[in-house]
């Protein structure tokens, strides 16, 4: 018996009929438990076909992969433990299917129609979906996203109590989302894209209005960049377009952003229709086209309205990250998305996409006036946690013969890893007289006991200037984000163990802070070796070392990957991998 490649996704009942010719006699028999129909990537004819087993292996067969997270500067790597094919994965799938998402029957064999509607099923942002999306510091009655370091603990959760799991963000959705695509046969990536560009109302450009002292204007700000965003990547090929162009890769996300058609859904989006600029393509190219591409502007509120002060053109997704096929390092496809920043095919794709919107926002490119003092704010390379943090304003006088007064406000705030501002850590003034063909350096400086109660979860900062020319009346602003680098994790493990028979895991973590640790603890969860073990430790002084040992059970053989988190205090989200033979 072979199904079709068009067959309906989901359990099936069979029962088989027999007669032999020349006799009466029938027999029956039925299967006393359903079998499933999934998606097949080794079906030529199936709309999912992968041709290279090397991809289907990692897109399919693959159980634990890397969240790419941290800042565009310092790129940092998760393992998360996909157990696509752990108990009770496959039933969560198909019940999103049937009872989150109402997928009708006929529409359960298009891998179109079921990304879409794995997106919108695994958000509880208006389908009573799987898990509950905050961005917060404080996560109660739930978990903090950070916490968890698979799908399966998450996905049990929610199938014994049919309840939402508390509390996920972008990175918990992509991972969910690849370990329900992958048991259902679909091939699945996650995808990390740095400085990611929320455009809300569809102008293709983040713009930014802030007050006189640089702080942004709440009412009047509507877009957001977030350090990074995880979407995912799901293949297969395109009918609904043009047949064959738009085939391969497709992005579909669940994080509950901008509604889609009614939904919090997004996708399946062609990754080659983006590149090319063709926003009204389906689903959803116009919002993913700016995460990766927009333009971001900033402007000054004033009672006249807004005054243009500065652009940015190129700092928009960066370092478009995915686990590389067949070993755990990192593959750029940024070339993917776009093509390079400020070349002409990129530049020529921006104006195609802005001819094809319907926004009736304006966009300047130019600040006309050519100043002689010019403002330059350093990028800050990311902070060992603990160090002292200096911001850097360098301003230049090119004028030959005059001398400009200048005023800057320095600003570090701390923020979440969308962008949302969480306070205000310090500000300076700074005025200076700067000499003709002269160039003076400004300095914020911020010592780690100023900072250290402002930590937030991901260790997320940015650093922001606005400043002016008092005898031009020219005006200056721009910003940038940094995050705090979190020590390592050793971890040590056997060369060899056996499946059915405990091995110990130890794990190490040097304290890189001036004051204790206090309430210290260890996750640790290795795929398919059941539920994450946790340890917890006494405080760790300045310098000291904590240790823990875990004991895991293998269930089946093979490379397995081993995840770690650490979790104190004033020290939260230090992660670490490894594997196991």
């Amino acid at each position: 018996i072979t199904s079709s490649s068009g067959c309906i996704v989901g359990p099936w009942e069979i029962e088989f009929d027999t007669k032999l010719i020349g006799f009466h006699q029938k027999l029956n028999f039925k299967a006393d438990r359903p079998f499933f129909i999934i998606f097949n990537p080794w079906c030529p004819d199936d709309p999912v076909f992968v041709e290279e087993e090397a991809d289907r292996k990692e897109y399919v067969l693959e159980e634990s992969g890397l969240l790419f997270r941290g800042t565009a500067k310092h790129l940092q790597a998760a393992v998360w433990n996909y157990s696509q094919f752990e108990d009770p994965v496959l039933d969560v799938s198909i019940w999103s299917l049937w009872n989150i998402s109402k997928l009708l029957p006929f529409r359960r064999s298009d891998p179109i129609a079921v990304s879409r509607a794995i997106s919108a099923a695994v958000n509880h942002a208006d389908d009573g979906g799987i898990m509950v999306a905050l961005w917060s510091d404080a996560y109660e009655g739930g978990f903090a996203p950070t916490k968890w370091t698979g799908s399966l603990e998450i996905l049990k959760r929610y199938w014994e109590s049919k309840e939402p799991v508390k509390f996920g963000q972008c990175f918990n959705f992509a991972g969910v989302i690849t370990t329900i695509c992958r048991s259902l046969g679909i091939p699945c990536r996650p995808v990390t894209n740095y400085e990611s560009a929320h455009d809300s109302h569809g102008s293709l450009t983040v713009d930014v209005i802030v007050d006189d002292n640089g702080y942004p204007v709440a009412e009047k700000i509507f877009d957001t960049v977030w350090n990074y965003h995880v979407w995912n990547e799901v293949w297969m090929k395109r009918p609904d377009l043009a047949p064959g162009d738009y085939d391969g890769w497709q992005v579909i996300d669940g994080t509950p952003q901008e509604a889609s058609e009614g939904l919090f859904q997004c996708g399946p989006t062609s990754v080659k229709a983006v590149k090319r600029g063709e926003i009204r393509k389906h689903y959803d190219t116009c919002f993913v086209f700016a995460e990766v591409n927009a333009d971001r502007v900033f402007w000054r509120d004033t009672e006249r309205g807004l005054k243009f002060l500065h652009k940015q053109t190129s700092d928009i997704g960066l370092n478009v990250s995915t686990k590389c096929v067949g070993k755990f390092g990192r593959s750029d496809v940024t070339d993917r998305y776009k093509f390079k920043e400020n070349s002409a095919e990129e530049r020529e794709v921006v104006l195609r996409a802005l001819r094809q919107s319907e926004s009736h926002f304006t966009r300047i490119y130019l600040n006309q006036a050519i100043e002689d003092i010019q403002f330059e704010l350093i990028s800050l390379d990311d902070v060992i946690i603990g160090e002292t943090i200096k911001a850097n304003l360098v301003v230049t006088n090119r004028s030959e013969i005059k001398r400009h007064s200048i005023t800057a406000i320095l600003r570090i705030d701390s923020v979440l890893y969308t962008g949302k501002m969480l306070g205000i850590v310090k500000k300076e003034k700074f005025e200076a007289e700067i000499e003709p063909k002269s160039r003076t350096t400004l300095t914020l400086e911020l010592p780690f006991r100023e900072y250290a109660g402002h930590v937030s979860e991901q260790g997320s900062f940015k650093y922001a200037c606005i400043a002016n020319v008092a005898e031009t009346e020219f005006e200056y602003f721009s910003q940038d984000d940094f995050s705090i680098s979190k020590p390592i994790i050793d971890i040590k493990v056997p060369e060899e163990v056996v499946v059915g028979e405990e091995f110990p895991v130890t794990v190490s973590l040097v304290n890189p802070l001036p004051i204790n640790l206090v309430s210290p603890r260890f996750i640790v969860q290795g795929a398919g070796m059941g539920r994450a073990q946790k340890s917890k430790l006494t405080r760790i002084p300045p310098g000291g070392e904590g240790t823990a040992t875990v004991r895991l059970t293998p269930k089946h053989k093979g490379v397995k990957t081993i995840a770690v988190k650490f979790w104190a205090r004033d020290l939260q989200d230090v992660n670490g991998y490894t594997s196991v033979k």
